[in-house]
């Protein structure tokens, strides 16, 4: 059996694992979290048609928040059948996603725990369990006992979907099966679950993995039977940790890693790790045109995969594997397998290699700095820089009171993301510190945190007063529900969520869903386009964003799809269209705008496929620009097949340019930001030298002191007393 890692929490995504076991015969996933889809795909070890089960340890979106992503590309996939089990509410939460997106394969069969319904999944290779709460009984002993266990299901006799329904039905532990029930949050006594076992058929011994949610439910390792069990005829060969930072480190969870012998793998460390090395590398090249358009993100230079604090735990990183294998002596062995890890991405020194590489590039650089204005112009403009960076406190958080707005882009990617560009999502930041997010695909939560940094994310979160989601669309409104969960539950006034009717059908049923699972959801208020500008929460928007008018439009691409327009109070006028065709109404209503963001999915040579999808071409996009006559038009929203940059007629359209995911542009620079398309076109067209490096040594590293650092976090000491027929390498 093979775990292979996979965590990026400097990117905002969970800890989740992949078990495979040999020769790819079958697959299993512990947890889903949001931007799961876009890191296995860079990392290219997405799972396979042989993922037989799902197992989630909560739906919040650290656990769950990808499940989304990963029905689409299974449905894409052909993948006939899909095993989830998880806590109350999960059956809720993914039939809650028929508002969202259709599909008919894979059909889905959840199986939740509660107090007395304790579900197995079995099948040639694994038997797993639920580590519960308030287990009081040994599941692994029941299931050798033969309890009332049903371990056959049968799946001719499934209950009739009506046409708007997903294939999403609810497993009993006596096989039978129904459709789940979205519509209330329920009352029933919550189980938390602690972990799960899983006991390897072939190896006769189990793996724990833990992931308590937090320091509430540590009474819960001493009263759970299984964690305790004198009888258990098995020994536990390793135990990963998934539990998050302030749990690992409590007294109470340490004592008991001390005390529980096996080898022990800390995978959400303290230091953040980026997964997302392909975008990092574009936003290193853009920086080294404009660090003012395009910011390096927060500590990225800084931060080193660290090391277990203690030395009973080793480190598991981004693609570590755990290897458990019956050695020569019949024996088994667990080893750490760390070939396959990656360097935490360093801007420097990356910078440094692509200028060496082309030494043209840094006269080119250096030519566009000295024609835009002399030693003397640079000195001025770097002193008013820092002033005012002291009279906005230093915060990026907070838009400087020369500026009547500024807009950061967390998405520029249409439909499924790619390593370059992720799912949608425009935040527009507003005097003072109140902002307004207009769509949240998957992973634009992890976008925040990854360029504030986790302490700042939190305060510019809890600063968006309003999400504006255009239309129901799963790459628009994935991420809303880890928007909602990072709100502080102390917030005086709920955080507004607007969109369409599907999209308030949907999160209310996700509200109740994480009702019914134990963790609620922060409060806030979803409602519908129209609803919204008859209601007073209009003028509450208003006032705290300084707006004199907020306005969504319809227009051409699915049903209840908006375009957004909103006036500033001191004669601003910004326009973001969401996904349409060309619209009229959209025209008539944003008209001479200062700003305008515009969805331009397809270059012009896929017009018909532009129609047939109700998307813009490039061209069509700035058509609508120069019809609006905005004094600024920025294109988003590409079709992956375009990663990097698309090209557009800088002499028609002098004041257009492209976006890309962590671009910053305010209202006082945006019209510096035309004079740089042509550099940045020449930028990105340069050879990667990541890509120009002499392949990596076997071992996968390029820094031996990286290697020393990391072969240093893998030696866990001998426990006292270890099963006889276990054998850990460091033995």
């Amino acid at each position: 059996m093979e775990v292979t890692i996979l965590n990026a929490s400097g990117d905002g995504v969970g800890p989740s694992l992949l078990l495979s076991h040999g020769g790819g015969a079958g697959q299993y996933l512990v947890n889903v979290p949001e931007g799961f889809s876009r890191l296995v795909l860079e990392h290219r070890i997405r799972p396979c048609a042989k993922l037989s089960c799902l197992v989630l340890t909560s739906i919040r979106p650290v656990a769950a928040g990808g499940i989304g992503g990963l029905i689409l590309r299974l449905a894409q996939d052909g993948h006939e059948k899909l095993e989830v089990t998880g806590p109350r509410g999960s059956a809720a939460f993914v039939h809650a996603l028929r508002h969202i997106f259709r599909w008919r394969h894979p059909k889905v069969f959840v199986s939740e725990w509660t107090e007395g319904n304790v579900p197995v999944f079995e099948d040639e290779y694994v038997v797993i369990f639920p580590i519960l709460a308030s287990g009081n009984r040994c599941q692994s002993c029941v299931y050798q006992q033969n309890a009332s266990f049903s371990r056959h299901h049968e799946e001719d006799l499934l209950p009739e979907l009506d046409e708007d329904s997903n294939p999403v039905f609810v497993r009993d532990t006596r096989g039978n099966h129904s459709i789940a029930d979205c519509t209330a949050p329920g009352s029933s006594p919550v189980t938390t679950v602690l972990g799960y076992t899983f006991y390897l058929k072939k190896l006769n011994s189990s793996l724990l993995i833990l992931d308590i949610p937090d320091c509430s439910t540590l009474s819960g390792m001493e009263a759970d039977a299984i964690l305790h069990c004198e009888q258990h005829p098995q020994g536990i060969a390793a135990v990963i940790h998934l539990s998050p930072g302030p749990v690992v480190t409590s007294e109470e969870y340490s004592r008991w890693i001390e005390n529980y012998q096996s080898f022990h793998v800390l995978v959400n460390a303290s230091s953040p790790q980026y997964g997302f090395q392909a975008s990092l590398r574009t936003t290193a090249m853009l920086n080294m045109v404009s660090k003012k358009f395009f910011p390096i993100p927060a500590n990225c230079n800084e931060c080193e995969p660290s090391a277990a604090k203690r030395s009973s735990l080793t480190s598991g990183h981004l693609l570590s594997r755990i290897v458990l294998e019956r050695g020569s002596c019949g024996d088994i062995v667990v080893r750490m397998d760390h070939s396959k890890c990656i360097e935490n991405f360093n801007f420097t020194n990356y910078q440094e290699d692509l200028l060496k590489l082309q030494p043209w590039l840094r006269d080119k650089l250096l030519n566009m700095e000295s024609q835009r204005c002399s030693s003397n112009q640079l000195v001025a403009r770097a002193m008013k820089r820092s002033m005012l960076r002291k009279s906005c406190g230093q915060s990026r958080t907070a838009v400087c009171s020369s500026d009547d707005f500024e807009v950061q882009f967390f998405g520029t990617g249409s439909a499924e993301p790619s390593k370059y560009r992720g799912s949608s999502g425009v935040l527009l930041r507003l005097r003072g510190s109140a902002a307004m997010l207009l769509d949240a695909g998957e992973g634009v939560l992890g976008q925040i945190f990854r360029s504030y940094g986790e302490a700042k994310a939190l305060e510019a979160v809890n600063s968006i007063e309003c999400l504006w989601l255009s239309h129901k669309h799963a790459d628009h409104v994935l991420g809303a529900v880890a928007i909602v969960c990072s709100q502080a539950r102390e917030r005086t006034k709920p955080l507004l969520v607007i969109g369409s009717t599907a999209v308030v059908k949907w999160l209310t049923e996700v509200c109740n869903a994480h009702a019914q699972s134990g963790f609620p959801l922060p409060a806030f208020v979803v409602m519908h386009f129209e609803e919204f500008e008859g209601s007073h929460h209009l003028g509450r928007v208003l006032e705290t964003l300084q707006l004199k008018s907020i306005a969504s439009v319809p227009v051409n691409h699915c049903y209840e799809a908006y375009g957004l327009v909103l006036h500033g109070q001191t004669g601003w006028h910004l326009v973001y269209s969401g996904d349409t065709r060309p619209s009229d109404r959209l025209i008539q209503a944003g008209a001479g705008c200062t700003l305008l963001i515009h969805e331009a999915t397809f270059e012009d040579c896929l017009e018909s496929h532009a129609r047939k999808k109700r998307h813009c071409t490039v061209s069509e996009a700035l058509q609508v620009g120069s019809r609006m006559q905005a004094e600024q038009v920025i294109l988003t929203h590409f079709s992956q097949r375009y990663p990097k940059v698309v090209e557009i007629d800088v002499t028609s359209y002098p004041n257009a340019c492209v976006a890309f995911d962590g671009m910053v542009v305010t209202s006082s620079s945006m019209r510096g930001l035309r004079e740089l398309q042509g550099v940045v076109r020449m930028v990105l067209a340069a050879q990667d030298p990541w890509i120009a490096k002499a392949p990596p040594s076997p071992e996968g590293w390029q820094s031996d002191t990286r290697k020393r650092h990391l072969e240093g976090s893998l030696d866990a000491p001998k426990p006292p007393s270890v099963p006889k027929h276990i054998r850990w390498e460091s033995d």
